[in-house]
């Protein structure tokens, strides 16, 4: 059974909930009690698509995190044309100039007037804008997306889904072994404070450049950490393949982890291409046989955390991971192959900082290496104004 090596500051914030999503204190540890199980026990079974209307699930409950220092000087940068991320979906409220945002011009000149990474569980100060680099400013909302959802979600969906439209996730929603939700084109999720996603299934998240799918907080001043994040449960057989999306404001955007005891061989199957992670409080945990590319992974407390076991080096490769608060990539659990990225800065000792490995602590779990790196943005990845 693999346990899933959290740093220091995202075990603090997971191990003072006692929540059944990511904010249960045994998530990663292969012996949660919550998760799909209690979902099952639950009146809410069956009903994957609740009439009730929208409720108030509660607040992920955590510890203030070391806030550590930003992954290197921050760098100029350009606000997108019209103050919009040139990724966002049209109308989320969120990546636009949508009718639920307020101004998108922050105090730097980049996307909004508003720090998501400052203050990710509700204590100290609410105002510290110091911790955004440029470009990592976001807007606020006058209206929570959830009035106007179109779908409202929770429990664990038995036969094979599709959303489309404004979904609105209510609590712990789930995807059992053997079923496949498809998330369309264009589609917006946006989970209520706590919320989660968890798949013993398969996810098929099919955006496109001019309709990418959304996940984000349904909170009026979003944070990360807002909701829980996509869980893969991999022993359980989950799988995602993920294209042009915008995963925000999750405790962990994507992360894979395991149960019970594996058998040698493929554990999972995570495609992720062509999406932007951005004010996350870690935006993925990628496992074994993994496929990251093309992807935009900025302005997060905590960038790429590598979780491969089985695999001694993974290759996480032809990314931009820029201005994330802590370190842009990780390898806690494992080495890897992090060539061929771009980190925003063409200097290998500011890149050496970025990064978190044994170079820094021999309590790390291998080395990430990094040289050759790119010297310009990847351009099939996502724009982002902190590039």
């Amino acid at each position: 059974m693999r346990t899933l090596l959290l740093s220091l500051s995202l075990v603090v914030s997971l191990a003072c909930g006692a929540r059944s999503d990511f904010g249960d204190p045994n998530y990663g540890s292969g012996e949660s009690d919550g998760g799909l199980d209690a979902a099952r026990d639950a009146d809410v079974l069956d009903s994957s698509v609740s009439d009730s209307g929208p409720t108030d699930t509660g607040q992920i409950d955590g510890s203030p995190r070391d806030t550590g220092s930003a992954d290197s000087a921050p760098l100029d940068a350009s606000p997108a044309d019209g103050g919009s991320f040139d990724s966002g979906p049209a109308d989320s409220g969120m990546n636009d100039a949508g009718p639920d945002a307020t101004p998108d011009t922050g105090p730097d000149g980049s996307v909004g007037d508003h720090c998501p990474l400052d203050d990710p569980f509700g204590f100290g100060d609410d105002d510290d804008d110091t911790l955004c680099s440029p470009g990592c400013f976001g807007p606020t909302r006058d209206l929570a997306p959830c009035e106007s959802a179109d779908t409202f979600v929770s429990g664990t969906v038995l036969e094979d889904t599709v959303w489309e439209g404004r979904v609105c996730v209510e609590g712990l929603f789930g995807v059992r072994t053997g079923v496949t939700l498809t998330v369309t084109a264009g589609t917006e999720v946006y989970f209520r404070r706590g919320a989660s996603l968890e798949l013993e299934g398969h996810m098929d998240v099919e955006g496109t450049p001019d309709a990418p799918v959304l996940f984000s907080s349904n909170e009026l001043e979003p944070k990360v950490g807002d909701w829980g994040g996509i869980a893969l449960q991999l022993t359980n057989g989950g799988t995602m393949r993920m294209q042009h999306a915008i995963v925000e404001y999750g405790n962990i955007g994507v992360a894979t982890w395991e149960s019970t005891l594996t058998v040698e061989g493929p554990e999972t199957d995570l495609f992720i291409e062509h999406s932007l992670f951005q004010f996350n409080n870690t935006a993925m945990t990628p496992d074994d046989n993994s496929e990251v590319r093309f992807n935009t992974v900025a302005c997060n407390r905590q960038g790429i955390f590598v979780a491969s076991e089985d695999v001694p080096v993974q290759r996480l490769a032809d990314n931009n991971i820029c201005q994330n608060l802590e370190w842009g990539m990780s390898a806690q659990q494992s080495s890897a192959d992090g060539t061929d990225n771009y980190w925003c800065t063409v200097d290998a000792a500011e890149i050496d900082e970025i990064i978190d490995d044994e170079r820094d602590s021999i309590r790390r779990g291998g080395l990430i290496e990094y040289v050759p790196f790119r010297t310009e943005p990847v351009p099939e990845a996502p724009d982002h104004p902190a590039l």
